[in-house]
């Protein structure tokens, strides 16, 4: 584990993995179905992730405006409870809380 302060040749080469890896993972998580999105939402430590709206509709920060609503409206459109009639609580808590 590094150090804060401390430089090291391997620095950005770990931070170049970590970066890899933490794209791989908005890239599987980008295809959930609902009820996988609403867990993802609702997961125990989302809460902090969940302040950034980059991170809930997961898109990088210089996402046009115009890219950002259709993925809010899709994001909306899954985890609405009308559409999730099996978890309706859940799926009320993901749509109210989180989108």
């Amino acid at each position: 584990m590094a150090v804060p302060g401390n430089t090291t040749g391997d620095d950005p080469e770990i931070f170049s993995n970590f970066i890899t890896e933490v794209k791989e993972i908005e890239k599987r998580d980008s295809v959930l179905t609902s009820t996988q999105q609403i867990d993802r939402l609702l997961r125990p430590g989302s809460t902090y992730r969940n302040l950034n709206p980059y991170e809930v509709l997961q898109l990088d920060p210089e996402t046009s405006l115009e890219v950002a609503k259709k993925q809010y409206r899709k994001l909306s459109f899954l985890v609405h409870p009308d559409k999730n009639p099996d978890e309706p609580e859940k799926a009320q808590q993901a749509f109210e809380g989180k989108i």
